[in-house]
């Protein structure tokens, strides 16, 4: 089913530095696929976004200073369904008068943590925002500074799409338009672990060295293999960039080959070959 667009113009009063004015602006919002698979989601300019803002005030940890700012290009998800997610995208794009549309990936993601503390559980809410997306269930830590700069840039668009991109429950499953390519990613990263798997007991077998091993990886940065507009889906890349993250993780503080291989096997079961 092609997802459906909800379309809300807003009227936003700039102020503060040079602005002091009204000005009209369209934002397009994008998830019903998502919301068919039980992930209710309430755009900042919902009326029901208040309501659903309340578990975040509760929260004596919540710092929700500047929210207003970029309430209307923010979103509450919350997973309805009866499975946990690994991983949700969201897109941001903004398109401005004489210029390139220029857009904003975040994601919640839970896939590169070995206890899966991130794991997007049923009856949790998070807030996801341009640039500040997923604090933890029922969290914001809004810095303030971030958002004043983030209403700035996205109050001179003359459009805004908010969409999101791809849900993955815990099962692999994916829902969404996935834009973005987040089943690429998915499979990209699966290959990358299994091949630092493979290197790892290897190094075990032979009593080397993991930490020179992942080191030598950090020598190996991503580069991009195709044009800017096709690298949302450049699975060299997003192989080279999931090995690279990979790197970073475990350089510094892998001792022995066997907390590295017991770590990315547990990664490794929490990623699921990608399915609709």
């Amino acid at each position: 089913m092609v997802p459906l667009t909800h379309s809300i113009v807003a009227i936003l009063l700039l102020t503060g530095g040079t602005f002091d004015l009204m000005a009209q602006q369209r934002i397009q919002y994008t998830f019903d696929a998502v919301e068919e698979a039980g992930v209710l989601v309430v755009p900042g300019n919902d009326l029901r976004f208040d309501g659903a803002l309340q578990p975040f005030r509760d929260n004596p940890r919540s710092k929700l200073i500047g929210l207003e700012q970029v309430r209307p290009y923010g979103l509450i998800i919350t997973n309805t369904s009866d499975r946990p997610i690994s991983v949700v995208s969201l897109r941001w794009e903004r398109d401005y008068a004489n210029q390139p549309p220029n857009f904003t990936l975040e994601r919640l993601d839970s896939r590169q943590t070995p206890d899966r503390s991130a794991q997007f559980l049923p009856g949790q809410s998070y807030m996801a925002l341009p640039r500040m997306a997923g604090f933890g269930p029922n969290l914001a830590l809004i810095d303030p500074a971030m958002a004043a700069r983030t209403a700035g840039q996205f109050q001179k668009a003359n459009t805004i799409s908010v969409v999101v991109d791809a849900v993955i429950f815990d099962d692999g499953r994916l829902v969404g338009p996935d834009t973005g390519g987040m089943a690429v990613t998915y499979e990209a990263e699966r290959s990358a672990i299994a091949n630092i798997l493979r290197d790892l007991t290897n190094i075990q077998d032979q009593g080397g060295s993991p930490r020179a091993y992942f080191q030598q990886l950090l020598t190996l940065r991503p580069q991009r293999t195709v044009q800017v507009a096709d690298s949302l889906r450049d699975s060299p890349y997003r192989y080279d960039a999931a090995r690279f993250r990979l790197a970073t993780i475990f350089a510094s503080k892998t001792e022995d080959a066997g907390t590295a291989i017991a770590a990315l096997t547990t990664m490794q079961a929490n990623i699921k070959p990608v399915h609709r």
